[in-house]
């Protein structure tokens, strides 16, 4: 049930993180306006993520005391369940600087917006990478997980299509991200 629930989690994640990746690529391109509305996509996302996470954590630790128990663990097998793991909890450290790379609000309340740094422009597009990464291992486990794949053929047709939907979302971020830092770090060294 547990599992269930978390899956439903990783598809709100999905759909709330496509959103939110299209209104913040307007608005660091300039195509879109600032609109303070996209403050409540960014938090309903993270409260979602959270609540992921901590899901996570809970089958982490699940999967440790049964190995400690001496039960099997099917390491072989689940070498994409680790993998999936660990850029989990890369993420969370990577999520934690995206939530300080533009900006911050002062005591007086006022937003101000960070001046774009070689730091943050590596931490972003790594943060795209380990996105793109978790969610391509994540998508087809999904699909298993709702009953929508039942055959070896039906996973290799939805890994081909994790694989080329999350390659596509990480080019369009990094050249995103590139838009937005470079001029300004370029600039600043020229």
């Amino acid at each position: 049930m547990l599992r269930k629930i978390n899956s439903l989690l990783s598809a709100l994640i999905l759909i709330v993180f496509a959103v939110h990746l299209f209104f913040m690529s307007g608005l660091l391109t300039g195509l879109v306006g600032f609109n303070p509305n996209f403050k409540y996509i960014s938090f309903t996302l993270l409260a979602i993520v959270i609540l992921h996470t901590l899901f996570g954590f809970w089958f982490m630790f699940e999967r440790i005391i049964k190995r400690r128990r001496g039960q099997k663990s099917y390491i072989e097998q689940n070498k994409l369940f680790s993998l999936q793991m660990v850029s989990g909890i890369l993420l969370l450290a990577l999520v934690v600087l995206h939530t300080t790379a533009y900006g911050y609000t002062n005591a007086e309340g006022v937003f101000i917006l960070r001046t774009p740094s070689l730091f943050y422009y590596v931490t972003e597009c790594l943060l795209a990478l380990f996105i793109c990464l978790h969610s391509m291992i994540s998508l087809p486990r999904l699909c298993v997980s709702f009953g929508m794949i039942q055959t070896a053929s039906g996973m290799k047709k939805v890994c081909f299509i994790s694989l080329a939907i999350f390659a596509a979302v990480f080019a369009i971020a990094v050249v995103v991200f590139s838009l937005y830092y470079l001029p300004t770090i370029v600039g600043g060294l020229v």
